[in-house]
């Protein structure tokens, strides 16, 4: 999976229009965890780049929406 896809994937799946979180999106612990991994090993492939940062900043609007 490349950065690109991750994002795509977690807007799509958590996110409005406007970057707010779905209200109606059920987020659990192993849905963050399995999301860090995920960026991970995209940051291991790719580097840290704009498109890791941003999925960083949504995993922790997923994170911060879920306690």
């Amino acid at each position: 999976m490349n950065a690109l896809s991750l994002l795509k994937e977690i807007q799509s799946l958590y996110f409005t229009d406007t970057d707010e979180v779905k209200s109606a999106t059920e987020i659990t612990i192993e849905t963050i965890i399995d999301l860090k991994i995920k960026l991970i090993n995209v940051e291991l492939e790719e580097g840290f780049t704009a498109q890791t940062e941003t999925i960083e900043s949504y995993i922790n609007a997923l994170e911060n929406s879920f306690q």
